[in-house]
């Protein structure tokens, strides 16, 4: 996503608000259009010249399995940004 972006970066930002740790993932790339957001759960779907389509599902069927939310907002050209809510853990690791 960050192909020929003249000045790619990534921002991670990780916050616990009881009961949830929040991480949020964002990136100044190449973004999407409202309708390739909109499939981006979708098996087999991806923008990627070599990808599979199949990261996000997974990464989606595995947050559901833990309790786990996530949320995708992007524009195209720019960028994307990824926000999970991980449950904290009941021992408090």
């Amino acid at each position: 996503a960050l192909v020929d972006t003249p000045a790619p970066r990534i921002d991670i930002y990780v916050r616990r608000t009881t009961p949830w740790v929040q991480v949020k993932v964002r990136d100044n790339g190449a973004g999407m259009t409202t309708e390739e957001l909109g499939r981006i759960f979708t098996p087999f779907f991806t923008t990627k010249a070599q990808g599979t389509g199949l990261g996000m599902v997974i990464v989606r069927k595995m947050l559901l399995k833990m309790s786990a939310t996530i949320e995708v907002e992007s524009e195209k050209g720019m960028g994307t940004s990824v926000e999970i809510h991980l449950p904290e853990a009941k021992d408090g690791v």
